[in-house]
């Protein structure tokens, strides 16, 4: 069955259907050279509720990592903006944020 977080996702535009109809999210993996690479997550099988999103992980100006964040609605929703995708702790050297939407870790911000 399709968790809250995920049905809200649908209703709002924010994740996608596969060919299969299975709910997926639509996130940057790596930009280079203005070539956006981007890549269709599915829910991953966990306990609980659970959803995707997208998320980037950086330290200054270096991206360590972007691309797809799956967890339990709980998780995500305490973790992930709406289209935005902000750090919520400033004071570690490493910076992680989520967000909901097509995309929307192709932009981040501290």
């Amino acid at each position: 069955s399709v968790s809250p977080l995920t049905l809200w996702q649908l209703e709002e535009g924010l994740l996608s259907k596969s060919e299969d109809g299975q709910p997926v999210a639509t996130c940057v993996v790596s930009e280079e050279e203005g070539l956006v690479v981007t890549e269709q997550c599915p829910i991953t099988p966990g306990f609980g509720p659970r959803s995707v999103a997208c998320m980037s992980i950086w330290r200054g100006s270096l991206i360590i990592k972007r691309g797809c964040h799956s967890g339990q609605d709980v998780s995500l929703e305490d973790q992930c903006r709406k289209e935005s995708c902000v750090s919520s702790d400033l004071s570690k050297p490493v910076n992680f944020c989520c967000c909901f939407g097509p995309l929307c870790n192709q932009k981040y911000a501290e």
